[in-house]
C-alpha cells in the first residue's frame, strides 16, 4: 500500500519527480495559505480572495494538464499580476479607510476644542500627535503627500479616536486640517520648516511628557502652551474669536 502511495506521488509517472519537488510545493502552499489569511482578514479586500484563487488554480491546472504555453505565460507573467494585486489592494484600503458612520458633520466653532481634547486623550497613552492647519495661506509646498492618505471628513471625536488607533496611521507624522474642521488628510510630511512657519497656517504639537502644546504661526513659536492658551490662540488666529463676538453682539 506504501509502495503504491510512493509510486503515485513520486517516480517517472508521478506527480512529483523527486523529493525536492515534494518540498518547494510544501513552501508554495504554505506562502499560498498565509496570503490568504491576509486577504480573507481584511474584509475591504476580501473580494480579491477569489481572483487569487482563480489565478492559482489556472496555473495548477494547465500544469498537471499539461498545457505548457498557458502555464509558461502564467508562470511569466505572475510578478506583474502580483505588482497590480498590490496597488489594488492599496487603493483599496485607501478608499475604505473612513467608516462613513463616522463622519458626521461639526460645527466650525467648536472643532478646534475637540481636536484640543483629543490630544489631551492622547497625551494619557503618551503619545504626541502633531496638527497642520490651513488658514489662507496656500502651504501646499510646505508639505509631502507621498506617504498621506485622504480623509476629507468633518472632525469628530469618534474620527480622531478611530484614525489614531489605526494601523497605517504614523504618529510622527502630520494630520492636515482645513480651515472649516475638515481632515484633510493624515501621514503628511513637513518639507519645508521655514515656508510653513512663515505662512498663517498654524502648526499646532502636543507633549505627553510635559502636558503641553508647541504653537507655530507666522514665525512665531510658543512651545509652553497650556491647552486653553492654545484653544484661544488657534480660534484667535483661525477667527472664530470674532466670529464668536460678532454673534453674541448680533443676540
Amino acid at each position: 500500500m506504501l509502495s503504491l502511495i510512493k509510486s503515485f506521488f513520486l517516480g517517472p509517472y508521478g506527480i512529483f519527480s523527486s523529493y525536492s519537488d515534494i518540498i518547494e510545493w510544501l513552501i508554495i502552499s504554505y506562502m499560498h495559505y498565509l496570503f490568504s489569511l491576509h486577504l480573507i482578514s481584511n474584509k475591504q479586500i476580501k473580494k480579491g480572495v477569489f481572483v487569487f484563487y482563480f489565478y492559482a488554480i489556472v496555473l495548477i491546472t494547465t500544469y498537471f494538464i499539461p498545457l505548457p504555453v498557458i502555464y509558461s505565460l502564467g508562470i511569466t507573467f505572475a510578478p506583474v499580476i502580483l505588482a497590480l494585486f498590490i496597488i489594488y489592494n492599496q487603493k483599496s484600503l485607501q478608499k475604505h479607510f473612513i467608516i462613513p458612520s463616522l463622519a458626521t458633520p461639526s460645527y466650525p466653532s467648536d472643532w478646534t476644542s475637540v481636536i484640543i481634547q483629543q490630544s489631551l486623550v492622547c497625551m494619557s497613552h503618551n503619545s504626541k500627535l502633531c496638527w497642520i492647519i490651513e488658514n489662507h495661506d496656500n502651504i501646499t509646498p510646505a508639505l509631502s503627500f507621498k506617504r498621506g492618505i485622504e480623509i476629507n471628513a468633518p472632525i469628530t471625536s469618534d474620527l480622531i479616536q478611530f484614525i489614531f488607533y489605526h494601523p497605517r496611521f504614523d504618529q510622527s507624522c502630520a494630520i492636515l486640517i482645513a480651515r472649516n474642521g475638515t481632515i484633510r488628510a493624515i501621514n503628511i510630511d513637513i518639507v519645508d520648516n521655514n515656508f510653513l512657519a512663515e505662512s498663517d497656517g498654524i502648526i499646532l504639537i502636543s507633549h505627553p511628557e510635559k502636558r503641553t502644546f508647541s504653537l507655530v504661526h507666522e514665525s512665531k513659536q510658543d512651545d509652553r502652551c497650556t491647552a486653553q492658551e492654545s484653544l484661544y490662540l488657534v480660534n484667535k488666529w483661525l477667527g472664530v474669536l470674532d466670529q464668536k463676538t460678532q454673534q453674541g453682539q448680533a443676540s
